[in-house]
Formats: structure tokens, C-alpha cells, sequence
């Protein structure tokens, strides 16, 4: 075996008996002619097999050509298997990594919503409480600094009320205290009003708290369409449609727009997919996409919820 393991061609010991190299094991006290055939690839032996029989002398140099064009083969096979056995670590290696950018992303997603809530929104109402005292001790020219002191105070309300906007898109605070319904119904209702888009509702009363990865996929996943469909659709009707049934939930949204072709790599929704999909690989759901030029976009989404106890 050492010497196939070292060459590229096929060792035959004619007859076990009178050859010096042959090790006599228990399972091989019949075995009187052995051929050992290597597994190429490329030039590089990654195995091999033998062949035995009963009777002495009986392989010969056209059985050894028979079993080195089967080896081949069989090696090319073997390649291709550790090679796809390789892509699959590879793809489970790039997934899990997947998962931790996710998750830092979502921690820092919430830090920057805190601390837009607790230091630069406080920050802001100081910054107003200041205009005010200011207003009552300006002597000169009183008029004018009346009205740009009125000025300045609209602009901090109104960049006091974009951040309380940001820190919502970040992390809303409903999406934890009160489930990812309440939290869709206000995105939803502030997403029409903004964008002046007819976009309804609908989903199933009986939802139950999910865990936690799972309603933060559903809210982000809904975010992220919705903000594909305003900036490419071109829809002028949307419908988000949420149920549950027999431990799954059914995530579809549903556009009235221009539609486009899967196929199109340059498609700009082609990327808010890729996002889409790589979210649902974490929590084992799945996406469909069903759309074509002219005909509006639906997507379906898919996402099993574990059965709480199951190991």
C-alpha cells in the first residue's frame, strides 16, 4: 500500500506466498493475488484500492489498465465530493459569520438609538430651554431677535422630532414591550402617511410573542421592502399580510408597481433581497419571490418557529 501511496501506477504482487513485502493478516489468509490501484487527481494520489483474489497469479497488466481507468473515475468523484463537502463548510463558515455581523449590527443599532434618546434629544431640549432664557434678555433690537430666537427654537423641535424618528427606525422601543403587531401598525401608519402611499395592514389577532430574533426579522424584513417598494416601485397600493398557522408565520407584502425581472443582476431590489434572505438563513426561514415587469412584486416569506422545550 505504501509503495501505490508513493507512485502513480498500479503494484500487482503476482503471488502473496513468495513476495517478501506482503503482511498475512486474519481477514487475508485467502488472498494469494493483490493489486492496489492509486487515486489521481491532478497528479496527487488522495487513495487508493485494491483488488484481491484466491488464485495466484491471476491479475495482469490488462486488468491493471482496467482498474486505472475505473480509478480515474472514481477519483474525479471522490474530488468533486470532498470539494463539495469543502463548499459546504466554506458556506456554513460564511453563514455563521453572517449571523455575527447581523448581530452586531442589531446591538449597535440599538446603542446608537439609546444614546440619540438619552444624550443628543436631551442635548437638543437644553439647547431650547437656553433660546428661551436668551429670548427675555436680549435688549437690542428686540423685533428682529424675537423672530430669529422663534426661528432657531422651530429648528430644534422640528431636529428634535427626527431624532425620535431615527431612534425608532433604529430599534422601537414597541417592538420589545409590545410585540411585532403594534410595532408594524405604527411603522406601517407612519410609512403611508410619509410617503403618501396606500399601504394597509393585515394580520392575524392570534399571534403570539415570538421569540426574539424571529419579530426583529419580521420588522426589519417589512422595513426593508417597504423602502425598496417607495424607492423603485413605483406602486401606488401596498399590502403586508402577517399570519400564523401550525408554528410558522406568513410574512407577505404585495405591490402594484412596475414589477422587474429576477433575473436582471443589475436590478437595484436585487441587493434589499440578498439582505432579506441572509436575515432569514439565521432563524432557518425562507423567502419567495414572485414578480415580472408590469406586473407588481409579492414576496412570500416563510419563517418556522421553534417549539419552546424542544431540544
Amino acid at each position: 500500500m505504501e509503495e501505490v501511496l508513493i507512485g502513480s501506477q498500479p503494484v500487482i504482487l503476482h503471488d502473496t506466498h513468495k513476495s517478501p513485502q506482503w503482511t498475512w493478516m486474519p481477514c487475508g489468509e485467502h488472498i494469494r493475488s493483490w493489486m492496489g490501484v492509486p487515486f489521481l487527481v491532478k497528479g496527487n494520489v488522495i487513495g487508493l484500492f485494491s483488488i484481491d483474489k484466491s488464485t495466484p497469479n491471476f491479475f495482469t497488466d490488462k486488468h491493471a489498465q482496467l482498474a486505472t481507468a475505473l480509478a480515474q473515475h472514481a477519483a474525479l468523484a471522490l474530488d468533486n465530493a470532498l470539494m463539495f463537502t469543502q463548499l459546504q463548510a466554506a458556506h456554513e463558515n460564511l453563514r455563521r459569520l453572517s449571523a455575527r455581523i447581523v448581530e452586531a449590527q442589531e446591538k449597535e443599532r440599538q446603542k446608537i438609538a439609546m444614546e440619540l434618546h438619552d444624550h443628543t434629544g436631551q442635548a437638543l431640549l437644553a439647547l431650547r430651554a437656553e433660546l428661551r432664557v436668551l429670548r427675555h434678555h436680549l435688549l437690542k433690537n428686540p423685533e428682529k431677535a424675537q423672530g430669529q430666537i422663534d426661528y432657531l427654537d422651530q429648528i430644534v423641535l422640528d431636529l428634535n422630532k427626527d431624532l425620535e424618528h431615527l431612534a425608532y427606525d433604529l430599534r422601537p422601543p414597541t417592538l420589545s414591550a409590545l410585540g411585532p403587531i403594534s410595532a408594524l401598525k405604527q411603522y406601517i401608519a407612519d410609512f403611508s402617511r410619509r410617503m403618501n402611499l396606500q399601504t394597509d395592514f393585515i394580520y392575524d389577532e392570534g399571534i403570539p410573542r415570538l421569540p426574539e430574533e424571529i419579530e426583529l426579522v419580521c420588522y426589519r424584513i417589512v422595513q426593508e421592502a417597504l423602502t425598496n417598494i417607495a424607492k423603485h416601485a413605483a406602486a401606488d397600493h401596498i399590502e403586508v399580510t402577517i399570519n400564523y398557522f401550525e408554528n410558522t408565520i406568513y410574512l407577505v407584502i404585495q405591490d402594484n408597481g412596475v414589477g422587474f425581472s429576477p433575473e436582471d443582476t443589475n436590478n437595484r431590489r436585487g441587493f434589499g433581497l440578498l439582505g432579506m434572505r441572509e436575515r432569514l438563513a439565521q432563524i432557518q426561514g425562507f423567502l419567495e419571490l414572485h414578480t415580472q415587469p408590469g406586473r407588481g412584486t409579492e414576496l412570500v416569506v416563510t419563517i418556522p418557529i421553534p417549539i419552546r422545550g424542544a431540544a
